[in-house]
């Protein structure tokens, strides 16, 4: 269930390429697409003997097609990038044998033609699974082994800047999996477009969803991708397909959120207007390096929150045109050598000391981290005197402390807090991101977990 051939009735005939030359014309292929889930999908190469050995090579391009009597093409194929997987060679007679090679793409484009279409639709988006978004569950029916959805909250639906409205939409599906069909809730994205056209398709569109669900996938903390999206453009159809990431079902029984489903779809809303504002800096590496942190070990988990912290700071104070102390060029070049002939004058003991002291001259002019920090948190009201200190001369261990110590290689075996130190510093990371969002309504920043930790004593670090 949910897995389709491409063609049930015909072979494909394909060109096949190797770093943009082609190396095979015109082969027998046959390409298995499992729609549920992109992951399991594979293509077959049934070459010539001569075919089989030019094929044996790691990463290959395919563009293949079907076409009608009248030599019109009414089915194509194209997969920009595919992995040799295995090769083998049937025997049935002396002198017969048929050869197959199996590839393992990582994306399919597939374009065909049915149907009409009036210049407007729907560019459907198909997603892997968020508990957060999801407003349905599945119930037994009353056939038996029949499954049906049953919904209790609202659909979310967005609008964009142009008029065009994006719908979260879910549907009961099968997915193929280890051998075995399972009914599953698929999850969509629609957007639906006023007027629809061969520009539907450019990156833009793909990009501003890309974006909204790293929102998605750090709100909801869970990761979401996008696997697959379908577009009608007159009487055409393409369908892609993401073939390199695999289906994840986020029913875990845990609500990790950061927000209530409530203000699910206002939160998505002011997400999205953020994404299409030109004057705006994007939040999408401090949410990469967030969201990307989840299911690392603690050291790596810590270095990556602290990277999303660093990178919305520097962010925020380019916005701000504060990123130096001294703004005027001239000024500062002139202070930087009044500082470097003091150093140069001044007798060291050791000369190589002179040279790298020199060098760490280019940096005096930059604000530091703190002092970052400080003014990010005066701008969008930031409070985090209930957690663990971010800077503190007074304690022996503050986060950024423990930052420099992991980067620099020093072990922390004596150190037992690094997963309360961990946690403390997710919080001023979601704090701050929901504040540059300007997001200040949701409870959920005040973590159950953390509260057990919040009156830790610090100075024993």
């Amino acid at each position: 269930m949910g897995k389709t051939d491409f063609s049930k009735s015909e072979y494909l005939l394909s060109d096949i390429y190797s770093k943009g030359e082609i190396i095979v014309e015109k082969i027998k292929t046959k390409v298995v697409i499992d729609r549920d889930n992109p992951y399991y999908s594979y293509c077959l190469l049934f070459p010539s003997k001569e075919e089989y050995h030019k094929l044996n090579l790691f990463e290959l391009e395919l563009r293949g097609c079907v076409k009608d009597v009248g030599g019109n093409t009414i089915r194509s194929v194209h997969i920009p990038c595919g992995y040799y997987e295995e090769g083998y060679v049937k025997s049935y007679a002396e002198n017969w044998q048929e050869r197959e090679i199996r590839i393992r793409p990582r994306e399919i484009l597939l374009k065909h033609s049915r149907g009409n279409n009036d210049g407007k639709g729907e560019i459907v988006f198909s997603l892997t699974d968020n508990s957060l978004i999801r407003s349905s569950r599945i119930s037994l029916g009353e056939k038996p082994n029949s499954f049906e959805l049953k919904d209790f909250k609202p659909k979310v639906t967005l609008n964009f800047s142009n008029g065009d409205s994006l719908i979260f939409d879910e549907f009961l599906s099968g997915s193929y999996k280890e051998k075995e069909s399972v009914s599953i809730i698929k999850q969509v994205i629609k957007v639906v477009q006023k007027n629809i056209n061969e520009d539907s398709q450019n990156e833009k569109l793909k990009e501003n969803i890309e974006h909204l669900l790293w929102f998605l996938s750090f709100v909801s903390n869970e990761r979401t991708y996008w696997i697959s999206w379908n577009i009608q453009v007159k009487r055409e159809i393409a369908e892609f397909f993401r073939c390199n990431i695999r289906y994840v079902n986020a029913d875990n029984g845990k609500d990790e959120s950061f927000i209530e489903s409530d203000y699910l779809q206002e939160f998505l809303q002011i997400s999205l207007e953020r994404i299409e504002r030109t004057n705006a800096y994007s939040l999408y590496l401090p949410l990469v390096y967030f969201v990307g942190a989840k299911e690392k070990t603690l050291e790596f988990k810590f270095l990556a929150l602290f990277m999303s912290l660093v990178v919305l700071l520097n962010l925020f104070c380019k916005s701000q045109a504060e990123t130096t102390f001294i703004k005027d060029e001239v000024e500062a070049k002139n202070f930087i050598t009044h500082m470097k002939n003091a150093i140069e004058a001044f007798n060291f003991s050791n000369p190589k000391v002179k040279e790298f002291i020199v060098r760490k001259l280019g940096n005096l002019n930059d604000i530091s981290i703190k002092l970052q920090f400080e003014r990010f948190c005066d701008a969008k009201n930031v409070t985090v005197s209930d957690l663990w200190p971010l800077f503190d001369d007074k304690i022996k261990m503050p986060l950024y402390r423990i930052r420099n110590k992991l980067m620099h290689g020093e072990n922390l075996s004596d150190f037992s807090n690094l997963d309360i130190a961990c946690e403390h510093l997710k919080w001023i990371v979601v704090r701050c991101l929901m504040a540059d969002l300007g997001w200040y309504k949701s409870s959920g920043v005040d973590s159950k977990e953390l509260m057990k930790n919040q009156y830790y004593s610090f100075k024993g670090a």
